[in-house]
């Protein structure tokens, strides 16, 4: 019964929390989300995206209904998200944050993260490792790859717009600059799956992935100014 009180309080506290997010993130930055089908017709899925700003967790967190939320983790470095007992409550309870251990062999260093995916839950995960201060996409480390091909889960590619310039790493203040998710078309991992080679090959595809994103959602916008509407947004 305590358990059950517990976890009861931490998702109430989740969604209230989400709930004020989503009124700053919806009226200050006007965020929209783009083939956000692509993520829920494909559940449970390891979803991936560029890394530029905090921003990023709490906007793809907003992309699920609150009763969803319980089922998504963003996956973060325990030094830096959990360097304190406030920090680590508050993002444990708030945010649904698992930890990684960043100097950890591979295997080791997901160890919440394998819980969570082998109980059917979704994980939100940024390749990059840490946040991009120039903006550009970085490349992916190997251990998306490596998730991807043990669970055999969907993986949703996503392009996050906006966030650097709303709050780029060095900045503390957020600016009221749109911010866009697009969601690309899920990608399943195929091969040798104990090939750690193989691994970070689909990694690296997985970055190409997010560009590709980014290029089609760039055209799409350039196009809509121009007036023109592409069958896909048709």
């Amino acid at each position: 019964m305590v358990v059950f009180l517990h976890l009861l309080v931490e998702r109430i506290l989740r969604i209230v929390m989400h709930f004020l997010l989503d009124i700053f993130l919806f009226g200050y930055n006007r965020v929209s989300y783009h083939y956000r089908n692509r993520l829920m017709e494909n559940l449970p899925c390891i979803i991936v995206a560029n890394h530029s700003s905090h921003y990023d967790a709490g906007v793809l967190l907003s992309a699920f209904p609150y009763s969803m939320m319980h089922r998504v983790h963003p996956v973060a470095a325990r030094d830096y998200f959990f360097s304190s007992r406030f920090k680590a409550v508050f993002f444990r309870i708030f945010m649904n944050v698992l930890p990684i251990e960043r100097s950890a062999k591979l295997k080791e260093a997901f160890t919440a993260t394998e819980d969570a995916l082998s109980r059917g839950h979704s994980i939100i995960i940024f390749p990059e490792g840490t946040r991009s201060k120039s903006g550009k996409v970085a490349s992916f480390k190997v251990g998306v790859g490596y998730l991807a091909a043990k669970y055999n889960l969907p993986v949703i590619p996503a392009y996050i717009d906006g966030a650097h310039d709303a709050m780029g790493k060095g900045h503390s203040v957020p600016r009221a600059r749109k911010i866009s998710v697009v969601f690309g078309k899920p990608v399943f991992f195929e091969g040798d799956r104990e090939d750690r080679e193989q691994w970070s090959v689909f990694a690296g595809s997985l970055r190409g992935a997010i560009l590709n994103t980014r290029r089609a959602w760039q055209r799409a916008r350039e196009n809509r100014a121009r007036g023109i509407v592409s069958r896909q947004d048709s």
